[in-house]
C-alpha cells in the first residue's frame, strides 16, 4: 500500500505532463517545433503555403481543406516516402563584401557584413546535395536550422523568411546600401518565396 500510493502519483504526473506537453492542434505542434515566440498570422500563412507547395509535390488535392493532425500525418508520410528527411538553412556571410541581391531594384549587389544572411532555403538531402562543392558565391558558410519532415521544413523556411523581412539584420542592410523599404524584402541571395 506505500509502494502503491507514491506509484500512482508518480504515474499521474507523468500522465499530465504528458497530456499538457503533447499538442492538440497542428498549429500548437508546429508552433512549439520551433524557438522563439511566432505570430499566429505568420504560423496559419506558413502552414497555407506549405500545404499548397506539398499538394503540388505530391499531387494531393488539398484545397480549402483544414488540416488537422490526422492530414497532417498523412502528408508528412507521404512527403518522407518521397523525399525522406530535409533541412532547413541559412547561407551566412563569413567576409564582408559584396554579394548578388536577386530582389533589388536599384542595384545588382550589396555590401554585406560577416554573420548576415546571405540565403534563407530548404532542400530534402545536405549541403552537398543541394551545392555540390561549390556554394553560390565565396565566403559563405551553410548553417543548418532546422531538421525534419518536408511540411516541418517548408514552414520553418517561410517562417524564416517572414522574421527575416521585419529583422534589424535587413533594416541594417538597407540603410549600409542605401536601399528602399520596398527592396529586399528576402534576404539578397533568395531569389523568391518558393
Amino acid at each position: 500500500m506505500y509502494i502503491i500510493i507514491p506509484l500512482l502519483l508518480i504515474f499521474s504526473i507523468l500522465y499530465i505532463k504528458t497530456s499538457v506537453s503533447t499538442a492538440s492542434t497542428l498549429e500548437q505542434y508546429l508552433s512549439a517545433q520551433f524557438e522563439g515566440e511566432i505570430s499566429r498570422h505568420v504560423l496559419e500563412e506558413a502552414i497555407q503555403y506549405s500545404t499548397e507547395k506539398l499538394s503540388t509535390e505530391l499531387d494531393i488535392d488539398l484545397e480549402n481543406i483544414d488540416i488537422t493532425m490526422d492530414t497532417y500525418r498523412e502528408i508528412v508520410r507521404e512527403a518522407t516516402e518521397k523525399f525522406g528527411r530535409c533541412q532547413q538553412y541559412r547561407l551566412l556571410i563569413l567576409e564582408p563584401g559584396r554579394f548578388p541581391c536577386y530582389t533589388c531594384n536599384s542595384r545588382k549587389s550589396v555590401l554585406l557584413s560577416a554573420g548576415q544572411s546571405f540565403k534563407i532555403g530548404q532542400t530534402c538531402g545536405n549541403e552537398k546535395s543541394r551545392y555540390g562543392s561549390n556554394l553560390p558565391a565565396a565566403g559563405l558558410r551553410y548553417f543548418l536550422e532546422f531538421e525534419g519532415n518536408a511540411f516541418e521544413v517548408l514552414v520553418a523556411e517561410y517562417i524564416q523568411l517572414k522574421l527575416f523581412e521585419f529583422s534589424g539584420e535587413r533594416k541594417l542592410i538597407l540603410q549600409a546600401n542605401q536601399l528602399t523599404e520596398s527592396e529586399m524584402l528576402l534576404p539578397p541571395g533568395n531569389k523568391i518565396t518558393r
